[in-house]
């Protein structure tokens, strides 16, 4: 049965409406207060995220020379990008830095030894909030265990004038909805 063009809008509106990239905020909680007090604003600088994906693997089971597919590994990513507007004070790359420092200290003309903080900290977190039509929170992406892999170079130039963009990569354990923020919709509960 085809579907017309007033069934599409009714449907449309019946679900909220369509999500648009631009509707997210992102908080970040390191654990380590200067660091976080000076990321608290990083919505403002933030652009290109993705949620995360989970991924179901299945294997190939035969019988009688049949191929069944039965799950097997689970995965979710745990690698994520994010582009940042530089700051005119290099305030928001000197955090990520220090972050990344808290698990590998590089003050090598100091005396490091790349010492540091190399456990599992589920308390470090990163939220993404994807935000609905009255600027209510929808739901909340909770990504845990979450350490800086990477601080990207920071783009300069003498012939340009565009904006300064540096990328970081954020490493997690795992991510999850967090629980009790989904606010409209079935499934509710899922994590």
């Amino acid at each position: 049965m085809a579907l017309n063009l007033s069934e599409f809008i009714g449907q449309v509106n019946k679900n909220g409406g369509i999500r648009t990239q631009n509707l997210f905020e992102m908080y970040v909680s390191t654990g380590y207060p200067e660091i976080d007090s000076a990321l608290e604003k990083i919505t403002m600088y933030g652009q290109n995220f993705e949620i995360p994906a989970r991924t179901q693997e299945y294997n190939t089971v035969s019988f009688k020379a049949y191929d069944f597919r039965i799950p097997g590994k689970a995965s979710m990513t745990t690698e994520h990008e994010l582009t940042l507007n530089a700051d005119i004070d290099g305030v928001i790359r000197r955090s990520f830095l220090a972050w990344q420092q808290k698990t590998t200290n590089m003050a090598i003309s100091d005396g490091a030894y790349l010492e540091g903080d190399k456990r599992i900290d589920l308390g470090s977190t990163v939220r993404i909030q994807l935000m609905g039509n009255n600027g209510e929170v929808s739901e909340i992406y909770k990504l845990l265990g979450v350490k800086v892999g990477n601080v990207g170079p920071l783009t300069v130039s003498n012939t340009e004038a565009g904006v300064a963009q540096f990328t970081v990569q954020l490493i997690s354990q795992y991510w999850e909805i967090e629980e009790g923020s989904v606010t409209n919709g079935q499934f509710k509960d899922q994590k």
